[in-house]
């Protein structure tokens, strides 16, 4: 269900010699690590480009931007590679080239829609012109990001990863931080309508290309597509509704964040939490990244219903999540104030704020990848009830906790919405499925196996695919 679960388990299959020597795996892998550079440059560069102020207000529009255009993406990107895979698998081409103009003219109508009542909001309510002027500056790129969901989807289905995982997470950030040095460059005060503006030509770029790339595989893109049976959009549509909300939370938690909490907080303070958000996801990505490196090996001893083989699994990366993210809490202590230093000397009092969004990712880690395992499982019901929950609870913790204790209570919001929803989706696996997903379970593990830890870890991947 998750893409970048589905790209990774996928490539890994199909991986094949680059030059002789490098695999693809470990290109996409140099090209992530590569973006995440080029993405924390480019927020190095506009903290000291725009100062705290602009700062904040280009991450309220950018988020509010990121956040509508899920809305209008419905779920289609989450089904994507379900349909696609099976009316690939069946040699269904017609309905298969059906499902991905639907999805795009959905998408289209809705986003362009709300993009046009998004621009008309920003010239009727009054406020702050600036905020203003970027949120309209922002907003064409709310249909480009939209339609880039569906289009990364459908290419990844098709095992077209260059359109999917090295355009997002290449070289969307490199092409931005680029423009934006440009922009550096050209002019002496850059403002946050300026660097808006550098989102959205970002965006659309990365959307024609993937456009272009996908017009030889489904040429219905490009014009008329013959049309589906009723019964059947039908069937799409409500499949993708429900997912929504997993799509929201799964991707679009933090600039959620970001955009409720720019109604409340100054755009200084914004600046200042958008910053330790940024750093954080750093971490979560490793959390994300080892959870579905072992999605394969966890879906196929599910389907055989080998649940020892589960255990194991679950076991070896529960292991190296906590190894990762405690490693990450020691870094943040030891080098948080130096990290925020590099944004300016107004973002090194967040040091207590980065911490509690680092330690908010161990506790994720500490509690296993109970989402991935309950979707393979087939209980995503459960997991968009608790996804549900946590985004009222959050959005509630934090209208209540931020004006009493200010940018600390968003923290404290974040911890415990985290802690929620990582503890309730372990004690559903508990009862569903029957699997404990904790690293204390996972160290009951190690010892009925009575080997090294770093023996336990090498040799489960083997054990849990025989």
């Amino acid at each position: 269900m998750n893409i970048r679960a589905v790209t990774m388990s996928t490539f890994s299959l199909s991986g094949r010699l680059v030059g002789g020597v490098f695999s693809m795996s470990m290109v996409f892998m140099a090209a992530r690590v590569v973006g995440l550079v080029a993405g924390f440059g480019a927020q190095i560069l506009l903290a000291r480009m725009l100062a705290p102020e602009g700062l904040g207000i280009f991450y309220f529009a950018t988020s509010i931007a990121y956040v509508v255009s899920m809305v209008a993406a419905f779920g289609y990107p989450v089904i994507a590679v379900r349909f696609i895979s099976r009316y690939r698998t069946r040699g269904n081409d017609m309905f298969k080239s059906a499902f991905v103009n639907r999805a795009q003219s959905d998408t289209a109508i809705v986003s362009f829609a709300i993009m046009a009542v998004v621009l008309v909001l920003t010239a009727i309510i009054p406020g702050d012109s600036a905020t203003r002027l970027a949120i309209a500056a922002a907003a064409p790129a709310i249909p480009a990001l939209a339609l880039s969901r569906i289009y990364g989807s459908v290419a990844g289905a098709i095992r077209e990863f260059a359109l999917s995982y090295m355009l997002n997470l290449l070289w969307r950030p490199l092409l931005f931080l680029a423009v934006m040095g440009l922009i550096g460059l050209v002019f002496a005060l850059p403002s946050p309508l300026m660097a808006a503006c550098a989102f959205s030509f970002v965006s659309v770029a990365i959307v024609t290309l993937q456009f272009a790339g996908l017009v030889k595989h489904f040429p219905g893109i490009a014009g008329s597509a013959a049309p589906a049976d009723r019964r059947v959009v039908f069937q799409w549509r409500v499949a993708s509704a429900p997912l929504l909300i997993l799509a929201a939370f799964s991707t679009m938690i933090n600039d959620l964040n970001l955009a409720l909490l720019g109604t409340i907080v100054s755009k200084s303070d914004l600046a200042v939490f958008g910053v330790c958000l940024k750093l954080a996801l750093i971490v979560e990505y490793a959390v994300s990244l080892i959870h579905e490196l072992a999605a394969p090996d966890v879906s196929d001893a599910l389907v055989r219903k080998q649940t020892s083989a589960v255990d194991v699994a679950i076991a070896r990366v529960n292991f190296m999540a906590v190894a990762a993210t405690l490693a990450a809490v020691v870094g943040v202590v030891v080098l948080g104030r130096f990290v925020l230093s590099m944004f300016g000397p107004d973002f090194v009092h967040a040091y207590p704020i980065l911490l509690m969004l680092v330690v908010s990712q161990f506790i994720r880690a500490a509690f296993g990848p109970s989402m991935l395992t309950l979707i393979a499982a087939g209980a995503q019901k459960s997991v968009v009830k608790v996804f549900s929950v946590a985004i009222v609870g959050f959005a509630v913790a934090n209208m209540v906790l931020v004006p009493i204790f200010g940018l600390i209570g968003g923290g404290v919001a974040f911890v415990v919405m985290t802690a929620f929803w990582t503890a309730s989706l372990a004690l559903i696996a508990k009862r569903k499925i029957g699997l404990r997903l904790d690293i204390a379970a996972s160290v009951a593990i190690l010892r009925q196996n009575s080997m090294s830890l770093a023996n336990f870890i090498g040799g489960a991947a083997g054990r849990a695919r025989t």
